[in-house]
């Protein structure tokens, strides 16, 4: 970011940033980025094309964000770029998936909560432990905003050779419940996700939903095929996406929770919640927020008056240091918020019925 907030350059590194850049991108952005143009060459009627790879800036006017196709659609009119194609006033659309690195400018500036989140997306919240075993090893990791961390590699070596291989088995998971449960002590994960080939992690997932510390914390135990066991097993499910969409799976129950809060406060108490935008927006201003709700459609608007008044709210949610949960629209939780105007807030003190519009 510069020093006046205006250009961002960004690299997308998972799914959950495409969702990110689409909520935040409105129509009159200028985004630029590599990419590849398909020009024509040569005369008329012999004329042939070819895709070149040149670096393009456009001023937004539609943005594409399908879930779950990792990929976002930037589409706009070219404003810079390679002087000999003539391309300034075409179109042009920008594919961005993982892995993409592009650059944004505002004129005005971005504001502090985009600021905000764009850091909060470099460390989301949560962790979860990743254990891959089979009957020769048993590796245990730490998924982090910051990484992973590597907990244990251990031999198991189950395979009947000096004794009851069933005796074996039950021995060598109950020495590997009893330490990974001292990791979630230690740690504290959202979830633990137990892969490897065959019936052993069923076992051992067994095993740990009876740990008492496990239990007593609500950890999720979640099973998941992996064809080895050890640190080769654990980055096999950590490619596979599984521990992020675990974390995004976590995000949306803590959705869900705040929109259970918001009903039962409306039924209890309704001067201690604000619901649809012209309360939403009367509750900001008395300084009275405390979490806000929103619905993704809601910042990504192309309505120009309701996005500025979504963005006038966020900011001042901000400034607040309310929390702010921006919930997909297509999920349950994003329905049951659209039955609410779309954006809703739970407040600190309340806001008597006749001072809210």
């Amino acid at each position: 970011m510069d020093n006046k907030r205006q250009v961002l350059r960004l690299k997308v590194e998972r799914p959950e940033d495409l969702w990110l850049l689409y909520t935040i991108i409105k129509p009159g952005d200028i985004a630029r980025m590599r990419t590849f143009r398909e020009i024509k060459q040569g005369e008329r009627g012999r004329s042939s094309s070819r895709r070149i790879p040149m670096t393009l800036s456009i001023r937004v006017k539609h943005l594409e964000f399908q879930p779950f196709t990792n990929r976002l659609r930037i589409r706009g009119i070219v404003v810079e770029g390679p002087e000999e194609f003539g391309l300034k006033g075409h179109h042009h659309t920008f594919n961005i998936d993982v892995g993409s690195t592009l650059t944004l400018l505002r004129g005005k500036g971005w504001p502090r909560h985009v600021i905000r989140r764009l850091e909060k997306s470099r460390q989301w919240g949560g962790k979860v432990m990743i254990v891959a075993v089979d009957y020769d090893e048993l590796g245990a990791s730490l998924l982090t905003s910051q990484g992973m961390l590597n907990l244990v590699e251990k031999n198991l070596g189950i395979h009947g050779k000096e004794g009851d291989r069933e005796t074996l088995t039950a021995k060598a998971l109950a020495e590997a419940a009893a330490q990974i449960e001292r990791f979630v002590e230690k740690h504290e994960p959202l979830a633990i996700i137990v892969g490897g080939p065959g019936f052993l992690k069923e076992t051992l997932a067994k095993r740990l939903r009876e740990a008492p510390v496990i239990s007593s914390r609500g950890t999720r135990i979640i099973v998941e095929n992996a064809s080895m066991g050890g640190y080769a097993g654990v980055g096999e499910i950590v490619r596979r996406g599984t521990p992020l969409e675990v974390l995004r799976q976590e995000e949306l129950r803590r959705a869900e929770k705040l929109i259970e809060e918001l009903l039962t406060t409306l039924g209890r108490d309704p001067s201690m919640a604000a619901v649809g935008l012209g309360s939403t927006l009367h509750a900001a201003e008395m300084r009275a927020l405390r979490d806000v709700i929103v619905n993704d459609e809601m910042i990504s608007t192309y309505d120009e008056q309701v996005r500025e008044k979504v963005e006038e709210i966020l900011e001042m949610a901000d400034e607040q240091r309310a929390g702010i949960t921006i919930v997909p629209s297509n999920t349950p939780a994003g329905e049951r918020l659209s039955g609410l105007g779309g954006i809703a807030a739970l407040l600190r003190f309340p806001l008597e019925s006749e001072e809210v519009p």
